[in-house]
């Protein structure tokens, strides 16, 4: 999980981003150079770059994703187009720019007014990195029980995606949420040994 901070060096404060927490006696590993991760591209402002995911497969659709980057993308900055951005349409991709361009802005407003050392930003925590990598239209609920967790969650989402915030729905069940959607069996099959198949047969692992 990236952090960014504001450190004081020789009567300078700089923006650096923590690449790796401190270990034992190491201290932080720390850069000056911003990567700021979206859910179809990586922002990374003072970088003059555009690059584009090495596991889109189509020569094509790669070359197609770059003419786009290429055109809307702010000067001065470099765009980095992640995997997930594969079919996407100018609209999608220029939508997601445009909001870590605005995280940037907040990140530079805060760092003005702030004393070094300190914390600028932290990303988000696991379930909405989650969300910003996975959830997309095919994905037609999302449940959660507990409510403050539903509201950050609503708000994240009206924030990234916000014509998908309405799918995510607040479980007001007194029972075991796995238990209600029957994931608990899911995830117990799934850790199994032994992997039915449809034709009858099964594989031991």
């Amino acid at each position: 999980m990236s952090k960014l901070s504001i450190l004081s060096g020789l009567g300078e404060e700089i923006i650096v981003q923590v690449a790796k927490e401190p270990m034992g006696t190491k201290g932080a590993r720390v850069s000056t150079k911003i990567t700021l991760p979206g859910r179809y591209v990586v922002f990374m402002p003072g970088m003059d770059v555009v690059g584009v995911s090495h596991r889109i497969a189509s020569g094509e659709e790669r070359e197609r994703l770059k003419r786009i980057v290429e055109r809307i993308r702010p000067n001065g900055s470099g765009i980095i187009v992640r995997t997930a951005a594969e079919g996407k349409s100018i609209e999608e991709i220029r939508e997601d720019i445009e909001s870590l361009v605005r995280l940037w802005h907040r990140i530079q407003k805060k760092a003005e007014i702030t004393t070094a050392p300190a914390l600028l930003y932290q990303e988000a925590s696991l379930i909405y990195a989650l969300v910003r990598d996975i959830v997309d239209e095919s994905v037609e609920n999302i449940w959660i029980n507990s409510f403050f967790g539903y509201q950050k969650l609503r708000d994240f989402m009206e924030s990234l995606v916000p014509h998908l915030a309405e799918r995510v729905h607040f479980f007001e069940g007194r029972e075991n949420i796995f238990e209600h959607f029957g994931l608990q069996k899911e995830i117990e099959r799934a850790l199994s040994r032994k992997v039915w198949l449809r034709s009858g047969g099964y594989l031991v692992v």
